[in-house]
């Protein structure tokens, strides 16, 4: 029997599976679009509930406004995973509909300080998960550490790279080839994860290697926020005025995917702890040297390919410190490209191998069969 489940985004975005390679969008929408394809094409009957002005099967994926189904609809599927958790009213009620041994999934992408994490703090709504669908481990243990989680109802799911990364060197491609020097930099997350920090770090960074680019790929237009709206605009104007910068703002991802392509490095003096990171992931899969900082799950999800420092307290030292770092890994690049090329191939590889959609969401049915067969016994 064909497994029915449904992903809701509470949050109320207009997008389907095709919107993240038309337009920008935001991380945890763009891998719920994703994995619902993936999961779709292995053969489940998905269904993708949220904001959708153009309701319709995409990619194998049927779109629906949360308008168009009822409470009791949800009583159609056998599994209901809510992206990032919703109010604990709205939460109860649907944990009462889905009766019959019908499961609900918490697919959680922020960290245990954010206020999404209410739906997980309070005793009331905790108790109507059935499990809980993680990004990381450092993100699960502050979970387990902070709610005192059952560990047998966690799970670590990570993210994975976006359908558009995954061939941009096909194996026996110069992966070297295609990098400029001097080096073109890239900056790809939102504006407040560390953009200010990256623009301090710019003319350090300049006077030690001259020529110097950096083109930043930033806005919250992936979030639905109109530009005259966004709070960074200030913010992007000191990216135009700054020597070496140029700002883009966000793209689709295959219009990222090709400037990565042919980026030497990616630039994030992150002063956020991420749950995951599928920029950094993306910027791997790119063959781009990674700078970023040693901080939440950007360890787990580097892997080892990336040069990772320590975060201090005061933004000025961390853009001395970045500008330093990135300096050093890139004139190691230069000056011994062989070594580089063969630490390239190696990323590239691990990365497109083992952070695909598909594999990820092998992964998903795999854990969905346990937790409907532990139903079943």
């Amino acid at each position: 029997m064909t497994v029915k489940i449904a992903f809701l985004d509470p949050a109320g975005g207009d997008y389907t599976p095709d919107t993240p390679r038309l337009h920008p969008l935001g991380g945890s929408q763009s891998a719920l679009c994703y994995l619902a394809e993936a999961l779709a094409a292995a053969g489940l009957e998905v269904t993708l509930v949220n904001g959708t002005r153009t309701p319709g099967m995409v990619r194998g994926v049927r779109c629906l406004p949360a308008g168009a189904v009822p409470w009791e609809g949800m009583r159609a599927f056998d599994v209901v995973v809510l992206l990032n958790g919703c109010p604990t009213e709205a939460l109860t009620r649907l944990r009462a509909t889905l009766d019959g041994g019908r499961k609900l999934i918490l697919w959680m992408q922020h960290a245990v300080d954010q206020p999404a994490a209410q739906c997980v703090a309070e005793p009331q709504a905790r108790a109507c998960w059935d499990a809980f669908a993680f990004v990381s481990r450092w993100q699960m243990d502050g979970y387990l550490k902070e709610f005192d989680l059952d560990r047998r109802l966690c799970r670590i799911l990570r993210n994975g790279i976006a359908p558009a990364f995954s061939g941009l060197f096909p194996a026996g491609a110069d992966i070297m080839a295609g990098k400029p020097w001097p080096p073109v930099l890239a900056y790809t997350s939102t504006p407040f994860r560390g953009l200010d920090v990256l623009l301090d770090s710019v003319p350090r960074l300049r006077a030690a290697i001259p020529g110097t680019t950096v083109r930043v790929f930033s806005s919250l237009e992936g979030y639905q926020v109109p530009a005259d709206q966004d709070p960074y605009a200030a913010l992007y104007q000191r990216c135009r005025d700054t020597e070496g910068v140029d700002y883009v703002g966000a793209v689709s991802q295959g219009a990222l995917a090709e400037a990565l392509r042919g980026a030497t490095g990616f630039a994030y003096p992150n002063r956020f702890a991420e749950t995951s990171c599928i920029a950094v992931m993306e910027a791997l899969a790119a063959g781009c040297l990674v700078v970023s900082s040693a901080l939440g799950a950007l360890p787990e999800t580097t892997a080892g390919f990336a040069r990772l420092i320590p975060v201090p307290e005061d933004p000025a030292e961390h853009a001395v410190r970045f500008a330093d770092a990135a300096g050093a890994a890139l004139v190691q690049w230069r000056d011994d490209r062989a070594a580089a090329g063969r630490r390239l191939r190696e990323q590239v590889d691990h990365v497109t191998a083992g952070m695909n959609w598909a594999g990820r969401a092998g992964d998903w049915l795999a854990w969905l069969d346990e937790l409907r067969g532990d139903h079943r016994k």
